[in-house]
């Protein structure tokens, strides 16, 4: 029987050890959650908000509360002691006109304990001499114990003359514990403890006031909290919706504008990463297969050959330069050697380079309107480098017989203008803004019968702003296009200030 049962209190116990793991590690998941959920809570905004608050309305009660417990005592000392004074001046007059009279103090005791019962104090009357002629309680004993706020009445006077005073003491010579409290004090109790009760809630239903409205108005910076969170984690397409115009709206406006920038700037980065892709896979090809033949003896080693792969290299190797001088333009690091130069002396010597290629293509390529244009301020190499990848890209396109004119003139507020203008198909004018783009081509093929890998006129682009000038394209279908560039005069004062703190 103990044996049969074995494997079955051994399967029970193991169902129980594994149902205690999983309670112990649901009690450590819910205590550890409700950690967090609390840290999360304490480190918010919206409960330091109300911490703050609770703090400053309790300091305000509380000083509130004190001056009017302090005022309320003040003003029951002071009522009590203007009753004092009121009871013995009733019983200064009274007695005044005992003695006026009977001339005297005769039959004064009887007068004074009925007085002293009505008034509810003890009552003492005193000769000129002081000695006590009446006392409205003396089968208590000698008045020995003075009352709470004992004060002495205006002496009584007959035909001028001072005959004696009244003193008000307490009406039973009881302990201190034991004497009922005035009205005056209970009343400030009453005011003090309505004060607190009133105090708490205002404080309650101020706590709770201000974390409803704390809770309304942070849920923006919540939500742009938790877009940004999602933002840092790849999400670009995040947005917030401002609500108001506020602060925290212009916040959100701004962080739309930065997500937006972030998105744009992401397209670009894939869009580059594309272009170069595309731009490097054909020459690594072509190199890749000349390499593959020669080791397979389907090629034979001769210079024809090795001047193809050379070609190629040369392709990549300036290809590579052109992606560096972009990055280093764009980043804003590419130093530039400023100085007055001759625009008219650089168009003729970018004409001379590239006379020969024109002339094979019965190209006609010249340049007018030099002779008298006045220094430039600028990076001579540079401007060289701008120069040749617009007459590159003007050959380029344009057909045999056509012509390319380069030209230089000044405009107004201190620049110069330099143009580049061809004979070729021309540009769509929805294409005129995209030209100066990475790796933009018009035949989207990106066929290499009409191009290089279009960087060219990109750097042209940030060559001309670097020097603090500004390029844009003209064109008219079937009748050429022409590429513009401006850049500051040396005498212009900006620049020259510009290029002297550089």
């Amino acid at each position: 029987m103990n044996a049969l049962s074995t494997p079955r209190s051994t399967t029970s116990a193991a169902n129980w050890e594994r149902a205690r793991m999983a309670r112990d590690t649901s009690i450590r998941y819910m205590a550890g959650a409700t950690g967090s959920t609390m840290r999360r809570l304490l480190s918010s905004l919206q409960f330091r908000l109300v911490v703050g608050f609770a703090l400053i309305l309790s300091a305000a009660l509380i000083s509130v509360g004190w001056y009017v417990s302090a005022q309320s005592s003040r003003q029951a000392e002071q009522s009590e002691a203007l009753r004092l004074e009121v009871r013995a001046e009733r019983a200064r007059a009274f007695l005044a006109q005992h003695v006026a009279d009977r001339r005297g103090w005769a039959d004064v005791q009887p007068t004074i304990e009925e007085l002293g019962t009505l008034l509810g104090t003890r009552i003492l009357v005193r000769d000129a001499d002081g000695r006590i002629v009446g006392d409205s309680h003396q089968r208590w004993g000698p008045p020995v114990l003075p009352a709470l706020g004992s004060r002495a009445a205006p002496p009584i006077q007959l035909d001028g003359a001072r005959v004696g005073s009244v003193d008000l003491l307490a009406a039973r010579p009881v302990a201190e514990e034991q004497r009922p409290e005035p009205a005056e004090t209970e009343l400030a109790d009453r005011v003090n403890a309505t004060l607190m009760w009133a105090g708490i809630a205002a404080g309650g239903a101020g706590i709770l006031a201000v974390g409803l409205m704390s809770r309304r108005a942070l849920a923006p910076v919540r939500a742009l909290s938790a877009a940004a969170e999602r933002l840092g984690r790849g999400d670009l397409s995040q947005r917030v919706r401002p609500s108001t115009q506020d602060e925290i709206g212009r916040l959100g406006a701004t962080f739309n504008r930065m997500a937006t920038e972030l998105d744009h700037a992401e397209q670009q980065r894939r869009e580059l990463l594309a272009g170069i892709a595309h731009e490097l896979r054909t020459p690594l090809s072509n190199i890749g297969g000349y390499v593959l033949a020669l080791r397979d003896g389907l090629l034979e080693p001769r210079d024809e050959t090795f001047d193809i792969v050379q070609q190629q290299v040369t392709q990549l190797t300036r290809l590579v330069e052109d992606l560096r001088l972009l990055t280093l333009t764009e980043s804003g690091a590419l130093h530039l050697h400023v100085q007055p130069e001759s625009i008219g002396d650089l168009l003729r010597s970018v004409v001379d380079a590239f006379s020969p290629r024109a002339a094979a293509r019965s190209i006609s390529l010249t340049h007018d309107g030099t002779a008298h244009a006045p220094p430039v301020l600028m990076d001579r190499g540079r401007t060289e480098q701008i120069l040749h990848n617009l007459v590159e890209n003007a050959v380029t396109h344009t057909p045999d017989g056509g012509a390319i004119t380069l030209a230089a003139g000044t405009r107004e507020r201190g620049r110069v203008r330099v143009s580049v203008a061809n004979t070729g198909p021309g540009i769509p004018g929805d294409a005129l803004n995209a030209v100066f783009q990475r790796f933009y081509r018009l035949d989207s093929s990106r066929s290499r019968t009409t191009g290089g890998a279009g960087l060219g006129r990109a750097i042209a682009k940030q060559l001309v702003e670097a020097q603090g000038g500004r390029i844009w394209a003209e064109s008219e279908p079937e009748r050429g296009s022409t590429f513009i560039f401006e850049l500051p005069l040396s005498d212009s004062p900006a620049r020259t200030a510009e290029a002297g703190s550089g």
